[in-house]
């Protein structure tokens, strides 16, 4: 933001035209105002988070250009959906915090995303196929719920990933989410089934139930919660180790790697 200020600023002063000086700086005072709360505590040694915006879209589609990507975390396949469009709609929400991922070294490298309402939440993220498997992904999740915790009164969150979706249940597991003995579904969709998890503090299942369907009523989400197969007459047992999201917890501290070696958008693991 303040790079792209100071090159409008040195073209401004060459030139002689003031005007684009006073548009850039309206631009940058406006995305300023914008910025979230407590926007200082969005960072850890590693990785700083920083509201999605329309500068974002070349990195985000470059990074978000596995399929893989959008199939399992539910997001748009932008060959038939405008980015520009679904960010837009997602910043008129007064209810959602679309975060861009930023690696101190290697730039943006993926997306984390909340939804809250009445101090309940619902998380997803996602990040580009070179940085997964890292411990970026729980990193950035764990400095956006204590942020959200502290400066929105955050007090439980909720996620879903599908079955085998092995990565994202151990990094929800690492943060501290527990999974619920629900599964998400969606009416019309009868191939659609993900499991539930949650985050915050000690309530039983029972509850836990009721709130998610009233989350997702209120805020037109399709989805519906249901006891899973697995579970004894709907529930398990009421008892959960007590998770308060008001406790400190540290954000680990990564030692920083030297960047890839080669400009390929993906890297092949072995």
């Amino acid at each position: 933001m303040f790079d792209s200020a100071e090159q409008t600023l040195q073209r401004a002063i060459q030139s002689g035209d003031r005007q684009p000086l006073l548009d850039e700086y309206r631009q940058q005072q406006q995305l300023a105002n914008s910025l979230p709360k407590g926007v200082e505590a969005l960072r850890s040694d590693t990785l700083i988070l920083t509201p999605l915006q329309t500068y974002h879209e070349e990195d985000f589609l470059w990074q978000y250009a596995d399929p893989n990507i959008a199939e399992l975390c539910n997001l748009p396949d932008f060959d038939e959906e405008d980015w520009q469009e679904w960010l837009k709609t997602n910043q008129t929400k007064s209810t959602k915090y679309q975060f861009a991922v930023n690696h101190k070294y290697w730039g943006f490298i993926g997306s984390v995303g909340l939804e809250i309402s009445q101090r309940i939440g619902f998380f997803y993220y996602w990040l580009g196929t070179d940085f997964q498997g890292n411990g970026y992904g729980s990193q950035a999740v764990r400095i956006m719920l204590d942020w959200a915790s502290r400066y929105l009164g955050l007090r439980c969150c909720y996620a879903k990933a599908y079955k085998h979706n092995i990565p994202s249940k151990k990094a929800m597991e690492k943060i501290g989410f527990r999974p619920l003995p629900f599964k998400t579904t969606i009416p019309e969709r009868e191939d659609y089934e993900e499991e539930l998890f949650y985050w915050g503090e000690h309530q039983t299942d029972r509850l836990s139930l009721s709130e998610i369907n009233r989350f997702f009523m209120s805020l037109g989400f399709n989805e519906r919660v249901v006891p899973s197969q697995q579970s004894s007459n709907g529930y398990r047992r009421n008892y959960r180790p007590d998770f308060s999201p008001n406790v400190q917890k540290s954000t680990p501290n990564l030692t920083p790697q030297p960047p890839y070696p080669h400009k390929g958008r993906f890297l092949t693991k072995t």
